[in-house]
């Protein structure tokens, strides 16, 4: 990760009083928003920061992802965990990494102005934060610098889309599966059968099904999104064009038909990443990565073109196609048939 003047960087080792635990009672004191990605929870480590958790949980908010890899995480922290939940009316919100071999140890710590990232060995275990043998970055830097976004940005993204929100039957059936296995065993865990695959908390971590959209470029970004987007994204290094999307529904994996009206062609993309802005920008807040479907073709735009596609009602108006909106598939597949003839 690159290093920039305004980032400061520090080591945490737990050795003499440069321990973990102490760090993230002062630090998270004054925080607004923490997020916390470990592999392993006890209830003894849980307990140990669980009121800096619950303060900022008064009015702000905590999200806490976890993972059942080995099942070493105890059962009776996910149950204190699940009751901060309920508590605090889901301000302090839990979720279970639906990776099997999750083994993440970050702890982002959200200030005003200013953001730090933990990033090392240490699990919410009172041996991760108080022991020696752990060995842990510590970056502080601006919130709004794009080494800090970078790293939220992963943190959301298995948030959102590859993890399962906590809830009762989670600890009970994993739990029950604990208590069949042997101490000294290397456990594989039955992941899907625990998270469950019908009930309603775990719809969220369903793989979405893919969407098709008709999009539309009819002018360039302004400067500052360009540049607020180089920030916190890698799209110019990956070969990806930007789009604006005005809405959060149109995600990495879609596919569309893009009327560039600024170029005058018609093309099928495939959507690569998307991103939200922290703020608003002159262009919106939510951008695609995209960049053509192999093997289709672009067509001209022209008077005939625009003729053919509403005399098939691919289209109604010319100015209709220029916005954004959801495609059903039926139709979608009608301009896969016109983009891939020759």
């Amino acid at each position: 990760m690159p290093t920039r003047p305004h980032t400061r960087i520090a080591l945490i080792d737990n050795s003499g009083v440069n321990q973990l635990l102490p760090y993230l009672r002062t630090a998270g004191n004054s925080c607004r928003q923490i997020d916390i990605a470990v592999a392993f929870i006890t209830a003894t480590g849980l307990e140990s920061i669980l009121h800096v958790l619950q303060k900022v949980a008064r009015k702000d908010q905590v999200r806490i992802l976890t993972g059942l890899y080995q099942g070493f995480t105890d059962p009776k922290a996910l149950a204190g965990l699940l009751r901060e939940q309920t508590a605090t009316s889901g301000r302090l919100s839990v979720r279970i990494s639906n990776n099997p071999r999750f083994h993440w140890k970050a702890y982002l710590l959200i200030g005003k102005g200013s953001a730090t990232a933990i990033i090392g060995s240490s699990n919410m275990t009172s041996e991760g934060m108080t022991e020696s043998g752990e060995l842990n970055v510590v970056l502080t830097t601006r919130q709004d610098a794009k080494d800090f976004r970078l790293l939220h940005s992963v943190f959301e993204k298995n948030w959102d889309n590859l993890a399962t929100p906590l809830n009762k039957r989670i600890i009970d059936e994993y739990r029950d599966w604990r208590q069949t296995q042997k101490p000294s065993a290397r456990r594989a865990v039955p992941l899907k059968q625990i998270l469950g695959s019908k009930t309603p908390s775990s719809q969220a971590s369903q793989p979405r099904p893919k969407q098709f959209w008709r999009l539309s470029c009819t002018g360039s970004l302004r400067d500052t999104t360009v540049s607020l987007l180089e920030d916190i994204t890698d799209w110019d290094s990956r070969g990806l064009n930007t789009l604006s999307t005005f809405t959060a529904q149109v995600r990495a994996g879609d596919e569309g038909v893009m009327f560039d009206t600024q170029s005058g062609w018609l093309s099928l993309v495939q959507i690569q990443d998307d991103t939200q802005t922290p703020k608003r920008t002159p262009d919106g807040r939510y951008f695609i990565g995209y960049r053509m479907r192999p093997k289709s073709i672009r067509k001209r735009l022209t008077p005939l073109m625009w003729k053919r596609l509403r005399d098939a009602k691919m289209i109604r108006t010319k100015s209709g196609a220029q916005l954004v909106g959801k495609l059903p598939e039926r139709q979608y597949r009608l301009f896969e048939e016109l983009l891939s003839k020759q």
